[in-house]
């Protein structure tokens, strides 16, 4: 499941500061596993928000 977003880049570079940042992505999380689809994260940038992605459970990280 692709949610774009026109500040997509910001919600994973910030995602470690921002409390509200995971919280969205684990509700996008969370439709994608009720719809039955693969969820991906792109802008991922740096190891400790691939660590936080793979702790919400997403599928795939570019």
């Amino acid at each position: 499941m692709f949610i774009p977003t026109a500040e997509h880049d910001d919600l994973m570079s910030d995602m470690r500061e921002n409390p509200v940042y995971p919280a969205m992505v684990r509700t996008i999380y969370d439709a994608a596993r009720i719809l039955k689809l693969q969820t991906i994260a792109e802008w991922v940038e740096d190891e400790a928000t691939l660590q936080s992605l793979k702790s919400i459970g997403i599928d795939y990280a570019q």
